[in-house]
């Protein structure tokens, strides 16, 4: 990827992080984890809470709240893990995350991750529906039955990302930050 690419922040502000900026942290005495933590919650608002908190809010967009939180789950179980693609582990990303993030504790029971990626994130991003009776809505409680508020669950994962940062701020969980270095190699080196 060229030095100039824009990770995160717009060009031309003290926000800007370019992957050459990425690249020098390494030769900080911490190797850049001062920086990072709030790095990637820079990049991930910006890429997936922003755009939609900026949405119409008397348009219906429910469906793509949710199609761009379904992204956002994969994004963040792929740093969470360090894997450079969810395309193996799409599934078992939802059963990791719902698990993990007790801000998501109503969808963290036997066979609801699995069913909700099945009809909620595979119908959704390759039907543009969902299946199996769940529907999305934008009032209520998050999760009642198979109805999902879109607006509390897409800003449920704007808690989420904070508590990503809040990990990564951990001196003492080694394997959390190798694998946020394995994630953001891959995506630095990718675009060659």
């Amino acid at each position: 990827m060229p030095d100039d690419t824009l990770l995160a922040g717009r060009r031309g502000t003290p926000t800007a992080i370019t992957v050459a900026i990425y690249k020098s942290w390494k030769r900080l005495p911490d190797r850049g984890w001062s920086l990072k933590p709030a790095f990637i919650r820079q990049r991930l608002r910006e890429r997936f809470i922003i755009p939609i908190a900026l949405a119409n809010p008397d348009a219906k967009h429910g469906f793509t709240t949710m199609a761009v939180s379904c992204l956002l789950i994969e994004t963040l179980e792929a740093f969470y893990q360090g894997w450079t693609s969810t395309l193996k582990h799409s599934g078992e990303s939802f059963k990791n995350f719902f698990h993990r993030q007790t801000r998501f504790k109503e969808f963290d029971t036997p066979g609801m991750a699995e069913d909700f990626y099945e009809h909620v994130r595979c119908g959704l991003l390759h039907q543009g529906e969902t299946r199996q009776g769940w529907t999305i809505v934008r009032s209520g409680s998050i999760l009642e039955g198979k109805k999902i508020n879109a607006a509390k669950f897409h800003g449920r994962l704007a808690g989420a990302i904070d508590d990503y940062r809040d990990d990564l701020r951990n001196e003492a969980d080694l394997l959390l930050r190798k694998h946020f270095d394995h994630k953001m190699k891959f995506i630095v080196e990718q675009a060659l």
